[in-house]
């Protein structure tokens, strides 16, 4: 990519995150407008969780983490279950943003518990969600999988495949971590084809997102820009400034591993202010050794020390064995690079040291691996079993439908049959009828000619023969005679 189309592209990025910025900021005012009502009864104890989620989408997480505060403690007066839940919920995710990873924690479990209580299934499967995505950026990888696999069971029992997807995703994260590639490439593609066939655009980003991960961290950058180049479209639409930030840091890193430092920079840059504004500092951190580290390979030593100088500031505060050791790798390079031989050596026997700490600390995550890839291995055989129970239901249940078809079918065949029949004996009694009918007709027609007939030959007859009182008569005069 040439100098002048990366900068088209990175205009037309930051264009569209500021249309969409304002976007939702009038979703926020209305929302907002609710609030200020001060109705105090539970509509405003959803009106400030959804406006926790809107805060904690447009990086103001901070404040969005104190709208849920505020939303748990008017649950609880209202004795509003659902919504007390609601802001725990928005609570823990907040505190994934803020790396407030043992009070997100604490914010899931809560929400679990109140969900217990209620037919809230599908925050207590998000809930789940958050924890296990908390534990395993802890390395507590057996817990982190205890509790994901609790979120797919309930988005299984409910039929959510979104939720289904989201928990998937992570697995294939945590299987990622524990160096399981090919099994967490699996879960990548069944989460990538499920969100295709339902057309759930943020799945589909998600899962870009993670198989460009894999590949960056498999050492395929060509691979991992291709991905997570896809998803920026809909992380873009929906104004994720979380996930850009990650995104555009991957990117970074990837373009540096190809030795397109210029393109990775921008990139670089893009994330660090976004992360900034979120306050992600486990990510600004990230991204400030990724442009220190270019720096140092484009000559560039004043500006790579001011990065790794503030890197060394935030992690006082915020302690990383990994980010410890990448910033000795760095500072080592830095100092070799600049001739000052003794702070480079310095600074390679602390990354040695670290290394081989977290080494150690690899060994106990191989063992963990192992008792992980067990512990996946039942699952997947209890979810496939289930499955498998499933389908076999659902057959029993298809075959028995089919029975049922099948004898209606019958039943309502005999019927037209009997119907036909029914039919044809009306049409031919109909016309025997009309057969009778018309020999009645002509029986009775032949009967009155017959009867009319009769009475003409009587009256003739009577016409000609002498009446009784005329025959009398003549026998009387007979006598005289």
């Amino acid at each position: 990519m040439d100098r002048a189309s990366s900068k088209f592209v990175l205009i037309l990025l930051l264009f569209s995150v500021v249309v969409l910025s304002n976007a939702q900021s009038r979703a926020i005012d209305s929302i907002e407008k609710i609030i200020k009502l001060g109705k105090k009864d539970t509509s405003e104890v959803i009106a400030l969780t959804d406006l926790a989620n809107q805060y904690i989408k447009t990086g103001k997480t901070e404040d969005g983490l104190k709208l849920c505060e505020h939303a748990i403690v008017l649950g609880q007066k209202l004795k509003f279950i659902r919504g007390e839940a609601l802001g725990n919920y928005y609570a823990a995710k907040a505190c994934i943003y803020l790396s407030q990873n043992e009070k997100g924690i604490a914010f899931a479990e809560k929400a679990i518990a109140l969900t217990d209580k209620t037919d809230f299934d599908k925050v207590r499967a998000s809930s789940f969600i958050i924890k296990g995505n908390i534990l395993m950026r802890e390395g507590n990888y057996t817990k982190a999988m205890e509790a994901l696999y609790s979120g797919l069971n309930t988005s299984e029992k409910l039929k959510d495949t979104i939720g289904m997807i989201n928990t998937r995703g992570i697995i294939g994260n945590v299987l990622a971590k524990l160096n399981e590639f090919d099994k967490a490439l699996e879960q990548y593609h069944y989460c990538r084809d499920m969100a295709i066939r339902v057309n759930y655009k943020a799945g589909i980003s998600a899962s870009y997102i993670n198989l460009g991960n894999l590949f960056g961290g498999t050492n395929q950058p060509d691979s991992a820009i291709v991905y997570l180049k896809r998803s920026l479209p809909v992380l873009l639409r929906k104004n994720d400034k979380f996930n850009l930030s990650v995104v555009y840091g991957s990117l970074a890193v990837n373009y540096n591993a190809v030795n397109v430092p210029d393109t990775a920079k921008k990139y670089i840059m893009l994330s660090i202010a976004m992360k900034r504004e979120i306050g992600h500092t486990e990510g600004v951190i990230d991204a400030y050794m990724t442009l220190a580290e270019i720096f140092v390979k484009t000559g560039k030593y004043k500006q790579a020390k001011l990065y790794t100088d503030s890197v060394i500031v935030l992690l006082k505060d915020n302690p990383s064995k990994v980010s410890e050791r990448e910033l000795r790798n760095v500072l080592y390079m830095l100092y070799k690079k600049t001739g000052e031989y003794e702070k480079a050596l310095n600074n390679y026997e602390l990354f040695v040291k670290i290394n081989s700490e977290l080494v150690n600390e690899d060994n106990r995550k191989e063992i963990q691996r192992k008792e992980m890839e067990f512990e996946f291995e039942k699952k997947e055989a209890e979810i496939k079993l289930k499955r498998e129970k499933a389908d076999l239901l659902a057959e029993e249940e298809k075959r028995k439908q089919q029975y049922i078809i099948y004898a209606v079918s019958a039943g309502f065949g005999m019927m037209l049959i009997l119907l036909v029949v029914i039919i044809r004996s009306l049409r031919i009694n109909k016309k025997k009828n009309k057969i009778i009918s018309e020999q009645k007709n002509i029986v009775e027609e032949k009967q009155k000619e017959i009867i009319d007939s009769i009475k003409y030959a009587k009256r003739i007859q009577m016409s000609l023969l002498a009446s009784d009182k005329y025959i009398e008569r003549s026998i009387e005069k007979l006598k005289k005679k």
